[in-house]
């Protein structure tokens, strides 16, 4: 291979890297709200619906937090793929808010990102690292970039399914989750594109007078005023714990409930962005020592 071939292909891997970090973000933002919304969906449902889904969040949550084990081992980094890499990435920013464990392994995929790749995350994704509390409406990819993404994943498609054909059945199911996160990125993209092209979109308006009009049902009990308190105040969230714990909720329950409708009542970039407590204490956003085989690394740069 010639020394163009070479820095070609490290070109093409820091391409497909930069992106899925950019749309990985995005994509922890999207599953962050639909997360909340899923809850809130819940408790407007009842009580027991809600702790169902505070379970089934609980489990997801433990689930991603065991895949980023890896990210701290430097065998895996050998061996880890644009994918796994941005795998690792939207799981860490879905839950590095309401985890230490989420928040190092953001950290860790960043140093490793500067030091193996040249990409600095600071520049891709400055919330990521809590320096800068909100981020642009849109990535900073190019339509083009996003056509050429979305073929690659296109293509990534296509190899997964054939693979699936002939796997045994825990393996198929690794493959599904695969082919989901692929669906939702390039629907992501199409949504993007979209909005680049049709910038009046008054859905998220729609959806966020059904949640307030459900909220205020839940609230007001016979006789009462639905509209007692102003939606997004930290007043109506108080007669909404209030009205739960009446009802029978479990602690657990209210306080997720009104952690996603806190997360709810403000714009989603900020979810990856601002550190809130999670369902069982609070997480900062902890910056890890560099591991001393990084060190000797940089130094050798």
């Amino acid at each position: 291979m010639s020394v163009h071939d070479s820095d070609s292909m490290t070109e093409t891997v820091e391409d497909l890297l930069r992106s899925g970090v950019l749309l990985g973000t995005r994509l922890a933002e999207r599953r962050i709200r639909n997360r909340e919304m899923q809850l809130r969906d819940a408790a407007h449902h009842s009580l027991q619906a809600a702790e169902q889904e505070r379970e089934r969040q609980l489990h997801q949550r433990s689930h991603a937090l065991a895949s980023l084990e890896g990210v701290h081992s430097d065998n895996w980094w050998d061996h880890a793929s644009a994918n796994d890499i941005r795998q690792a990435w939207v799981a860490a920013r879905e839950y590095q808010a309401q985890e230490p464990r989420a928040a190092r392994a953001v950290w860790r995929i960043a140093d490793e990102l500067q030091d193996r790749y040249g990409i600095d995350v600071r520049r891709l994704d400055p919330a990521a690292l809590g320096e800068q509390p909100q981020l642009p409406a849109h990535t900073t990819l190019s339509a083009q970039e996003l056509h050429d993404y979305d073929r690659r994943l296109r293509r990534q498609t296509a190899e997964l399914q054939t693979e699936r054909g002939t796997a045994d059945p825990d393996h198929q199911l690794k493959l599904d989750q695969q082919l989901n996160d692929i669906s939702e990125l390039r629907e992501l993209i199409a949504r993007e594109l979209g909005d680049r092209e049709h910038p009046t979109n008054h859905e998220p308006d729609r959806r966020r007078d059904a949640r307030e009009l459900a909220d205020a049902r839940i609230i007001a009990g016979p006789g009462d005023d639905p509209a007692a308190a102003p939606y997004d105040s930290p007043e109506r969230r108080e007669q909404l714990a209030e009205r739960l714990k009446h009802l029978g909720a479990s602690d657990g329950t209210i306080e997720a409930v009104i952690l996603a409708d806190t997360g709810q009542a403000q714009p989603a970039d900020l979810a990856t962005g601002q550190a809130s407590r999670s369902l069982q204490g609070d997480a900062g956003n902890p910056r890890p020592r560099r591991t001393l085989h990084n060190q000797r690394r940089r130094n050798r740069g």
